[in-house]
């Protein structure tokens, strides 16, 4: 198990991720993309808009990327919906320029509507 709170505890330590040793190994996006993709295949919409809610902390980043570059070729624009307080800003920069999406960061969930409806100009 790479990844494990309950047994770092019991040691008296701190959690941390066997394969970054960083203190956790964040979660995985790669599922729901895939998901997204293929949802996207199956419909004759004239735009199509994804909405990745993330802290952008992904245990599969570089999986991310490829299939982010996927939705740039199929014309899906990505936005990259991530809380302001706390995010990885490297990780969800480079997803936003692989998919050729957006970054959009919000405080709260109150500014939302407002944020999404100016940048998707409707």
């Amino acid at each position: 198990m790479p990844f494990s709170r309950n047994r770092a505890a019991r040691a008296g330590g701190t959690a941390t991720c066997a394969a970054t040793g960083t203190a956790g190994c964040g979660t995985g996006g790669r599922t729901s993309l895939q998901w997204a993709l293929d949802n996207f295949d199956e419909t004759r919409a004239k735009e199509k808009i994804f909405i990745f809610a993330t802290d952008a902390y992904l245990s599969d980043q570089a999986e991310c990327e490829k299939l982010a570059e996927k939705f740039k070729h199929q014309d899906i624009k990505m936005i990259i919906l991530v809380p302001k307080s706390s995010y990885d800003l490297n990780a969800a920069g480079k997803l936003a320029k692989k998919s050729h999406g957006v970054v959009l960061d919000i405080g709260a969930v109150e500014e939302l509507p407002e944020k999404l409806l100016r940048l998707t100009n409707y």
